[in-house]
């Protein structure tokens, strides 16, 4: 891990953990709060997104993401990350 990625995941904000269900709204919350300090107002964002042979709640996190961001930002651009991984 570079020594950049490795200072980025240090200071990721961390919601929950191994064995925790987290409800909907704690999710909807967390990403609020995040998207919110994050300054993107006014702004570009792109959403990597994961593809289908990846597990996640894409529809409810996308779903709080635009929710979120609605009205706030100039574009949401979502790419669908096929073939972004080191084989």
């Amino acid at each position: 891990m570079s020594e950049q990625v490795a200072e980025l995941a240090a200071d990721a904000a961390l919601i929950g953990g191994p064995g925790t269900t987290l409800t909907e709204d704690e999710l909807r919350g967390f990403v609020r709060e995040q998207l919110d300090a994050a300054g993107l107002d006014g702004r570009s964002v792109c959403l990597v997104i994961p593809d289908g042979t990846r597990s996640s709640p894409l529809p409810l996190l996308l779903d709080a993401v635009c929710s979120t961001l609605a009205g706030r930002v100039t574009t949401l651009t979502a790419v669908v990350a096929l073939g972004t991984h080191v084989a």
